[in-house]
């Protein structure tokens, strides 16, 4: 009988102890957050699929995004300049905020990137091309320490697309 009540007592902590461990690690390991970025256009213009317009302002809304995943926005982009002519693209002013909607310093190293699929190749004036742009966020052990350690619930960037 005691033998009995030994192993039910060792079985019922094990997988209780399995269950804690299981939850924290799908907490840990599906870290998720929503961001917003802002789009700045030089010398051309940007208009219709993923792009938001809110108080004459532009942004790129890239949902909630998951660590260690790629999130694609589309939208146009037609040249405005009386010249045939190149864009670049740029991302800065990452910015973190976390649970109570401070701003927190940013971690240290390179966890996400932006990149699109344009080429380089010169646009006519008026010309019309379709854009994608990829958000590739780290899956890092050091970026998820930083976001768990500092309630990171949100962030956003600007996005500039400027001639050359």
């Amino acid at each position: 009988m005691k033998t009995a009540l030994l192993i039910i007592g060792v079985v019922a902590i094990t997988l209780s102890l399995n269950m804690l461990v299981a939850t924290w690690l799908s907490s840990y390991h599906n870290l998720e957050f929503p961001s917003l970025g802002t789009l700045r256009i030089i010398n051309a213009e940007t208009y219709g699929g993923d792009i938001i317009i809110k108080n004459g302002v532009q942004y790129v809304d890239w949902g909630v995004v998951e660590v260690g995943t790629s999130t694609n926005r589309s939208f146009f982009t037609r040249s405005r300049s009386n010249i045939p002519t190149t864009f670049t693209l740029e991302a800065s002013n990452w910015t973190c905020t976390d649970q109570n909607g401070q701003k927190a310093l940013p971690p240290n190293g390179t966890y996400m990137t932006l990149t699109w699929n344009y080429t380089n190749v010169p646009i006519d004036p008026e010309q019309v091309i379709s854009v994608t742009l990829t958000l590739n966020v780290s899956s890092d052990t050091a970026f998820r320490d930083y976001l768990i350690t500092n309630h990171i619930t949100q962030f956003s960037f600007d996005i500039r697309i400027y001639p050359t």
